[in-house]
């Protein structure tokens, strides 16, 4: 369920998986800064029978509903002020137990975000000149701004934080600062009207005895969990991704081919040549193609015994595809692979198009809505 402000209210299912992390026996009190139709909270209510309900929320009909029901003391304030936490001691003390769906949505830096991030030792995360965050990072501030000692964060998030490049750096600070009791990656279509991917991630307090240490990641679905090092769960955090061994895949040095995209956008290639290769032309199982042949020559055109990779898009990743004969310009959604030889090109062909190479690339795919392989992936396939 969700509403006009960006909110996707949890299911129950989900909102029991993430009570469940929890790995405290009787915490006193569970806040959600925005807790929407508190499923969050009501979860833990299930959990700990006389545990007290505090929800933050923006949207004075949630608020005025909740109280209502007398099940959670709902307070009509905004989650992004930069004195809720201080509000928050003021009226309830010590809060053990953080509980969070944020609204996903990209939101506008402004003097109090920033703030909110300084205060939460996220800043140096975020770059000067970014004019615009996920919103779901200033409610994971506001949430470590009120964490305690023995208390436990329990949020949602979206797939681009726990797997995106730009935001290995907030990884970094979070996996190497706090202790990670464990992420869950939740199913697609988690939540109505969205198909973004989402994870679970609870962190606490990193104690002394926490400095080294594994993560563990599970696959909500399968209920399948594995541990990683913290230098891998920064690189991406993902079940998906990590479950898959790679160990059996060939290594290759970089000399031994070149890896580039198409220059051109798949409309300026439309306008300026009769034909071009874009991620829809590619064939939706691995195959040998040919191409028609332009006299034309460009250093970045698709040629003869070059692989193409379907580069963005969540319907077309794990695309792939042999150039048997032909040469012709590509969109820059579609990534070339060329071999030095033939030789060479058939060996890396047999092994990027076998079922474990097609899932690799499937695997690798970064995003929340559109998702995105990248050349960085495709080299790690590579060796």
């Amino acid at each position: 369920m969700t509403d006009n402000l960006n909110q996707y209210y949890t299911r129950n299912e989900f909102s029991d998986s993430l009570v469940n992390t929890i790995s405290m026996n009787n915490p006193l009190i569970a806040l959600d800064l925005g807790f929407g139709s508190g499923d969050l909270l009501l979860a833990a209510k299930r959990r700990w029978r006389n545990i007290s309900l505090v929800g933050i929320d923006l949207d004075s009909k949630n608020v005025t509903e909740a109280n209502e029901k007398k099940l959670i003391e709902a307070i009509h304030l905004d989650g992004f002020c930069l004195e809720l936490p201080d509000y928050i001691r003021l009226n309830y003390g010590s809060v053990d137990l953080l509980l969070s769906n944020p609204p996903f949505y990209s939101k506008s830096i402004d003097r109090n975000c920033r703030e909110v991030l300084k205060k939460a030792g996220l800043e140096f995360c975020i770059g000067k000149n970014t004019k615009t965050i996920p919103a779901e990072i200033i409610f994971l501030a506001q949430n470590i701004r009120l964490l305690t000692e023995e208390g436990q964060i329990g949020i949602i998030l979206p797939a681009g934080l726990l797997t995106g490049i730009r935001w290995r750096k907030l990884r970094k600070h979070i996996f190497e600062n706090y202790k990670v009791n464990e992420i869950i990656q939740l199913p697609r279509n988690s939540f109505h009207k969205t198909e973004a991917e989402t994870f679970i991630l609870n962190i606490s307090m990193r104690k002394i005895d926490d400095f080294v240490y594994d993560i563990k990641i599970t696959d909500y679905l399968s209920k399948s969990s594995i541990f990683i090092e913290k230098s891998c769960a920064i690189l991406r955090a993902d079940y998906s991704y990590h479950n898959k061994s790679h160990s059996t895949l060939p290594v290759y040095k970089n000399e031994d081919y070149k890896i580039f995209r198409g220059s051109l956008s798949n409309k300026s290639c439309s306008l300026k040549y009769k034909f071009h290769i874009h991620t829809s032309d590619l064939p939706v199982a691995p195959t040998e193609i040919y191409i028609p042949q332009f006299d034309e020559e460009h250093e970045s055109f698709a040629k003869s015994g070059d692989i193409l990779i379907a580069r963005v898009g969540t319907r077309c990743i794990g695309r792939i595809a042999f150039i048997k004969d032909g040469n012709a310009p590509v969109s820059d959604c579609v990534i070339v692979i060329r071999p030095k030889n033939l030789v060479i090109g058939q060996y890396l062909w047999s092994k990027i198009s076998s079922s474990d190479g097609v899932e690799y690339i499937t695997n690798s795919a970064l995003g929340v809505g559109a998702k995105y392989i990248t050349q960085e992936y495709i080299c790690r396939l590579l060796g």
